[in-house]
């Protein structure tokens, strides 16, 4: 399949044809396994925009459901043209453009049109839980067949990111639906593959016949589950599947060397990880002490520990992803770096009025003794190794901490509804660190505790930040650059949220049955098996001759 690169800027945004001259590949009875680390089992729902529905924790939403446009994870620079061939962007990003690819049909025969994008979006207006990008416009038509438009109201060159990768579903089969709950057990898609069965351990895709870009060259993909990292350890060290997505702990010893020959991993950073702090609760409403929170932490020793150093430590108290982002970095904080600094925690602590007699507790305002939960979800296993280190270091300012465990799902509900004290969480990604703020920081993602937020579950207000945001959305490339200074210096002096890790785009796969991997010398997308660029690999890939 051939795949452009290189979008031209906004404003002019011709994009490459990909497909139009393509033949159809030889189709392939080969099995593709892909494994990851997944709570089971699995939920007999499709629907691409529900964190709980199999699709989502089998990572396969791309394999069914297409974006009009599709970015490489790997160099966001690149962007390959999908369900869109080009686009415009008039009116200083107020208005966007599609221009679709012509004789697209869903996997049951029927035309995809500029029908299908309009009802896309417009449901997602309707149902805010599932528009988790907080994707806003005032209007958006069918202009003909194959134009879409959207209007915005003000200027907002970052909401093209959003609505490019968002999934299309087809409006003959959801227009009868409630999109935020339907479980798509008989998803159709525009997408390589279509659901062939489903169990509740294990689902198989097969090849979609009315697929616009051909066969894809591998027949069948498989998605067997894995209750946690370890039992998706087990499994790929067997031989069990080719492609895996999860921290294997150390991979040289218990992966690569059951086959050398052709086991492989690639490890890149994509986003952060950052600890999460209910700001609504006390004492996390207390700068001071997430301030004192984040001085007593090691984060080397969290890199090396809980990720045997495959997620590198964040350096920076801006929390930008680096060396992604490291022309973003504002000037005043390139030579600020994070040391672990007990004495200026005690310091901090002392100063927001905590106290301590001798060896014992750390003491609130309130008399009592500071104790803090870490709600964490059960398969993650290097997470709780996170959690340990903490604990152990949090001793030093006397802070006893407890992490409780709980099921992916409940953990998911918990983080949306606002019910923990701490917790872990992977950021957003996108081609600027905006995107990682955005979803962190964006009071507009939120809603008060007991109600879902699709962003900023810590629950932070600030009008700064808010027109900070607004600024980088509908600025000029000054304007934005002077945006992010901003916003990074809410992270490095308001801290509302304490970076801790960068997030690895997991990555191991096995080229003795198939070829064609993404690598760091071809580094078209991130190989992870889940998310948009996971159709991508498989779109590359062939069998070995």
């Amino acid at each position: 399949m051939l795949l452009a690169s290189g979008l031209a800027s906004v404003g002019a945004a011709a994009i490459g044809a990909v497909g139009t001259n393509v033949t159809a590949w030889a189709a392939s009875t080969d099995v593709l396994s892909s494994n990851q680390s997944n709570a089971g089992p699995y939920q007999d729902s499709f629907n691409p925009y529900l964190s709980t529905s199999a699709a989502s924790t089998a990572g396969l939403q791309s394999m069914i459901y297409e974006p009009l446009l599709q970015y490489d994870g790997a160099k966001p620079s690149n962007v390959y043209p999908w369900l869109a061939t080009s686009y415009k962007s008039l009116n200083h990003n107020r208005t966007f453009i599609f221009y679709l690819r012509h004789n697209v049909q869903w996997s049951d025969g029927k035309p995809f049109t500029a029908n299908d994008v309009v009802f896309t979006f417009d449901a997602l207006k309707r149902n805010p839980a599932i528009n988790t990008n907080g994707i806003q416009f005032t209007s958006v038509t069918a202009v003909n067949k194959y134009e879409v438009k959207f209007q915005l109201a003000s200027p907002n060159a970052s909401e093209l990111y959003y609505i490019a990768t968002t999934y299309i579903v087809p409006e003959h089969i959801w227009q009868s639906v409630n999109p935020s709950t339907y479980a798509d057990s008989n998803p159709v898609g525009t997408g390589p593959y279509v659901l062939k069965s489903f169990a509740t351990t294990d689902i198989q895709l097969t090849a979609n016949p009315h697929y616009w870009g051909g066969s894809p060259h591998v027949a069948t993909l498989n998605f067997p589950m894995s209750d946690s990292d370890q039992s998706a350890d087990t499994m790929m060290a067997a031989g069990g599947a080719q492609w895996g997505g999860h921290n294997f702990g150390d991979v040289a010893k218990l992966y690569i060397n059951g086959d050398p020959k052709y086991r492989h991993y690639w490890y890149i950073p994509t986003t952060s990880i950052q600890l999460l702090p209910n700001l609504t609760q006390y004492p996390f409403n207390n700068v001071d002490f997430r301030k004192a929170l984040s001085e007593s932490i090691n984060r080397l020793a969290i890199q090396n520990e809980a990720e045997h150093g495959y997620e590198y430590a964040i350096k920076t108290p801006t929390g930008l992803l680096l060396p992604n982002f490291s022309n973003e970095l504002a000037p005043q904080f390139k030579n600020l770096h994070y040391i672990q600094n007990v004495a200026a925690a005690r310091a901090l602590l002392a100063k927001a009025g905590f106290t301590r007699k001798g060896s014992g507790p750390l003491i609130g305002k309130d008399g009592k003794a500071i104790t803090l939960n870490i709600v964490l979800p059960s398969p993650y296993f290097d997470w709780f190794t996170v959690a340990d280190i903490l604990s152990s270091q949090w001793k030093a300012p006397a802070i006893k901490l407890n992490v409780p465990r709980v099921s992916l799902g409940t953990w998911q509900s918990d983080e949306a509804l606002g019910n923990f004290g701490l917790t872990l969480n992977v950021g957003n990604s996108g081609p600027s660190q905006y995107y990682i703020y955005n979803g962190l920081l964006n009071n507009r993602l939120t809603a008060p505790i007991g109600q879902t937020a699709t962003g900023d579950l810590e629950r932070w207000s600030s009008p700064a930040t808010q027109r900070l945001l607004s600024t980088y959305e509908s600025g000029t490339p000054a304007q934005q650059a002077a945006a992010l200074d901003g916003l990074e210096s809410v992270v490095v002096n308001d801290l509302p949220y304490i970076p801790l890790i960068y997030q690895s785009g997991w990555f191991q796969y096995s080229n003795k049955d198939f070829v064609g991997w993404p690598t760091s010398q071809n580094p078209y997308a991130i190989g992870a098996p889940n998310g948009l660029n996971a159709e991508l690999v498989v779109l590359h890939l062939r069998p070995r001759s």
